[in-house]
């Protein structure tokens, strides 16, 4: 997965720059259904973020349906949007 750094001087806070990023993914870019997504520390690392706004933007997703955490990473969900959010 490929995440652009996140742009320290919108207004937007820094993970829910990078949970809209996860979110606005083409359907082309999504990962399948139960693939496992990069350590959040690696994340991080790729964002230039401390990997506590990474783990922050993945609850955020969770709640939302659409990540799966397991005991050992988070997977993608069925429930990934089909299109954008309009805002």
């Amino acid at each position: 997965m490929q995440i652009p750094k996140v742009n320290r001087n919108e207004s937007t806070s820094l993970h829910e720059q990078v949970a809209a990023e996860i979110r606005r993914r083409s359907p082309r870019e999504r990962p399948p259904r139960g693939t496992r997504l990069p350590p959040a520390v690696d994340l991080a690392a790729v964002l230039g973020v401390n990997k506590n706004t990474v783990i922050l933007a993945l609850h955020i997703l969770r709640d939302e349906g659409v990540l799966d955490f397991t005991r050992d990473a988070a997977r993608a969900s069925s429930a990934l949007p089909s299109a954008a959010p309009s805002s």
